[in-house]
């Protein structure tokens, strides 16, 4: 369900640091201080969607059928390590 297609990085050109994001339908949200915290609110937000049955208009397919106590099922996949994707 957590597509990292959907998760960037920017590097301050002073700092050096990374800044973490990720894109939603409603937009690019971040800054976060790392990958994992960029996934964690990802996941946050999709569950939070998921909760209130709010799609953007769009069906959630088989979702649609699942009761509030079976939405953490879709949050098992691992994480893996972040792609250098730049935006």
């Amino acid at each position: 369900m957590v597509d990292f297609d959907r998760i960037y990085f920017n590097e301050k050109i002073r700092s050096g640091l990374q800044e973490w994001f990720f894109v939603s339908r409603e937009g690019l949200m971040g800054p976060y201080a790392s990958f994992e915290d960029a996934v964690l609110n990802m996941q946050e937000f999709i569950k939070a969607k998921l909760q209130t049955r709010n799609s953007g208009g769009r069906s959630f397919g088989k979702l649609d059928l699942l009761g509030e106590d079976e939405l953490p099922f879709i949050f098992a996949k691992k994480i893996s390590s972040p792609q250098n994707k730049r935006f």
